[in-house]
């Protein structure tokens, strides 16, 4: 009999020292990731002079600083494949099993239409695009955050970013996917956007290898003009090859960073 209690007293101890490891917890060791950061819009393709952001971490706040804005490391933005929406953000500091997106509006009454976007495994990539939307957003101020989850379960949200889109240039001249032979000027033409919610235009011209070649911005200050014509004077050093342009246009909004890109046409041209 003695034995069968030294048995009992044994699992007593075992389940006690058990239970005072435990933390409570099903999420596992240790502290939660690190909060992740979302990047505000910091810039557009094309915009002149270095753009900095503020990164929060273990020591302390940090100043990145990029010396060339492009589409990739400008924060969120709008995309040119469709009326959609890219939120970027910091690489993270912790292993992070997978990601939620989440979306709302505001209005007076308080947040609305309030959506888990997509829970995506953690890529190589430090964005994503919401494709969900349409039309019918455009002109509404959409806020995101991110929550980051690790292998033990355990979260962190970041802080909330936003863009408003507006609607896109149409673009007429030169077709896409046309060959111009040795011109000397380019006559880029695109239908201006009648929504009246944009204040600047800005033509791009990019070469094979993302580069931009030339920009040039055009005010919208004659709404009676319903297309607008910029013409390209051809440098002595563009070679021969294939080069995109698109329209960006900017929004009228100057409290919240607004505005839209145009789709991506193509011209094939020959130097004589």
């Amino acid at each position: 009999m003695k034995f069968y209690r030294l048995l009992i007293l044994i699992a007593l101890l075992l389940t006690a020292m058990l239970t005072a490891c435990d933390d409570g917890s099903s999420s596992g060791p240790g502290d939660p990731p690190w909060k992740p950061d979302l990047i505000h819009h910091i810039g557009d393709a094309g915009d002149v002079g270095q753009k900095s952001y503020i990164v929060n971490t273990p020591d302390g706040e940090i100043t990145n600083t990029i010396n060339v804005v492009n589409d990739h490391n400008n924060g969120i933005d709008a995309v040119s494949d469709g009326n959609w929406i890219k939120i970027q953000w910091v690489p993270f500091i912790d292993d992070i099993e997978y990601v939620r997106i989440y979306r709302f509006r505001k209005e007076l009454t308080g947040i609305v239409d309030h959506v888990l976007l997509d829970s995506i495994r953690t890529v190589d990539d430090e964005s994503y695009v919401d494709n969900s939307l349409n039309e019918v957003n455009i002109g509404q101020e959409l806020f995101y955050y991110i929550e980051i989850v690790d292998e033990h379960r355990q979260f962190s949200i970041s802080d909330t970013v936003s863009y408003k889109l507006v609607g896109k240039a149409l673009l007429n001249s030169p077709e896409n996917q046309v060959t111009i032979n040795g011109s000397d000027v380019i006559n880029f033409v695109w239908t201006r956007i009648p929504s009246g919610l944009v204040v600047k235009y800005r033509l791009l011209i990019f070469n094979e290898n993302d580069e931009i070649v030339w920009s040039y911005d055009e005010y919208d200050i004659d709404p009676s003009e319903y297309d607008l014509e910029v013409l390209y004077n051809i440098p002595d050093d563009l070679e021969t090859g294939t080069y995109y342009w698109r329209v960006d246009a900017f929004g009228n909004d100057i409290l919240v960073n607004s505005g839209s890109e145009s789709a991506l046409n193509m011209f094939y041209y020959i130097k004589n």
